[in-house]
């Protein structure tokens, strides 16, 4: 009657084909080691006898028939060879049953380590992406900086040359004003409302112009009403400029109207005695 395997012996072979990817040189010396094993095994059963109790074999004390003894003599050095072997054996198998729950356990490990290692992987690449980012602001930031530098510089440099523009400006100003003060002999002054030498200036020399302004206005008219008397011969010219030419001539006019008046006034004179001489 031929033996089936146990099992335990087919737990062991799938056992086996499970670990043998994870282990190879432990599922070699298993591989090795299952035949042998196997035989003892089976031999173990078929030599397993059933055991009475103990009272029954004491009442009855039947004895055992010799075919039994001879055949039980027989088995008796296979019993021995399989007493021989190695309680190692034993062990590794309980041991390698005993993988199975470790692989269960490491491959729950292993899946969770899995899944760790993609949750680590994703916020790799968050974090990869948000230092990205951050580089290309910092980058953006730096050149903000730099613009803003180049601008600011910009900024004072322009500052300084209208400080010195205004400067100038000022002393140009001034220097109109001390020139009025010169010729019209007035001089103007400020009671400070701004607190800015360039404004001030400015006022003083607008003073300056309306004065200027009105003292031509009135020479202007003057001139006009005298020019007939000293230029009777002469145009009355409508430019101030050409006015004023006139009596800026290099003869006096006023000393000719004086020579000529007196050169009337001699002549009158001698017609008046004339005429007495001639009366008397």
């Amino acid at each position: 009657m031929p033996s089936t395997p146990s099992p335990r012996l087919a737990l062991l072979a799938q056992l086996t084909k499970e670990k043998k990817r994870r282990n190879p040189q432990l599922m070699g010396q298993l591989l090795r080691a299952l035949p042998t094993c196997w035989f003892f095994l089976k031999n173990i059963v078929l030599m397993r006898k059933p055991r009475l109790p103990r009272s029954i074999t004491e009442k009855r004390q039947l004895p055992c028939p010799a075919p039994e003894r001879r055949s039980r003599r027989k088995l008796e050095p296979g019993l021995a060879a399989h007493k021989s072997l190695p309680l190692g054996m034993f062990n590794l198998g309980s041991q390698f049953i005993g993988f199975r729950n470790e692989t269960a356990t490491l491959r729950d490990a292993l899946h969770r380590a899995q899944e760790r290692a993609d949750a680590l992987e994703a916020k790799l690449k968050t974090s990869e992406i948000a230092r990205r980012k951050a580089e290309k602001d910092a980058a953006v930031v730096e050149g903000l900086r730099q613009r803003l530098k180049t601008v600011e510089d910009a900024m004072s440099d322009k500052e300084a040359q209208q400080v010195e523009r205004e400067n100038a400006i000022v002393e140009h100003f001034e220097k109109q004003n001390r020139r009025f003060f010169r010729k019209m002999g007035e001089q103007y002054t400020l009671n400070q409302e701004f607190d800015d030498r360039l404004i001030d200036t400015l006022d003083i020399l607008e003073q300056n112009y309306d004065m200027a302004r009105t003292c031509i206005s009135s020479a202007w008219a003057a001139l006009k009403r005298v020019f007939p008397l000293f230029f009777p011969k002469d145009t009355q010219p409508e430019i101030f400029s050409q006015l004023t030419q006139h009596f800026l001539a290099k003869e006096d006019p006023v000393l000719a109207y004086r020579q000529a008046s007196l050169k009337i006034g001699f002549k009158g004179t001698i017609a008046l005695v004339a005429a007495r001489k001639l009366t008397g």
